[in-house]
């Protein structure tokens, strides 16, 4: 598993930490495993922005250094690890798909999901943002030569 931590501030401390309480709580257990215990286990977290003039920010991975965590209160200790390539935008629209929402407003400030399903996604909506990109562009030779580590086509899908 891994942290998902929402920020609006623009100065991140190393080391630091995040704090939720009796008023966040709620908004956050729904996304948290049952036993809360199992959050001692998480090693990383991503933080990203959510201020629409900060989209364009990229994601900080952080180690997970602390976590204490009861009914009550979240609080995560971290330090900085390093700079992703991912920026703030995919991670909430990644969310927005993996949670089920409605809307990337709904989106709680920190929750714990599955690395390897994460990922994956982020790597889907980093592609078709580099195509999109490149369609704006008018740059089709880059597309095709991005599209091309697919090739070829019929063994990359299941036809029928």
């Amino acid at each position: 598993m891994i942290f998902l931590i929402a920020t609006i501030n623009d100065l991140i401390r190393n080391p630091g930490y995040f704090y939720w309480g009796s008023k966040y709580i709620n908004l956050i257990k729904p996304y948290l495993p049952d036993d809360l215990s199992l959050l001692k286990s998480i090693q990383t977290a991503f933080l990203y922005f959510i201020k629409a003039d900060r989209k364009l920010n990229n994601v900080i991975q952080l180690k997970i250094t602390t976590v204490q965590a009861d009914n009550h209160s979240l609080k995560i200790y971290y330090e900085i690890e390093k700079t992703l390539d991912y920026k703030s935008f995919q991670i909430r629209e990644v969310l927005k798909k993996l949670l089920n929402l409605k809307s990337i407003h709904e989106i709680p400030f920190c929750c714990a999901i599955n690395q390897i399903e994460l990922l994956d996604a982020l790597n889907d909506a980093k592609l078709m943002t580099t195509v999109s990109l490149l369609e704006e562009q008018n740059n089709w030779q880059d597309i095709y030569n991005l599209l091309r580590q697919f090739l070829p086509i019929e063994n990359s899908l299941h036809l029928e």
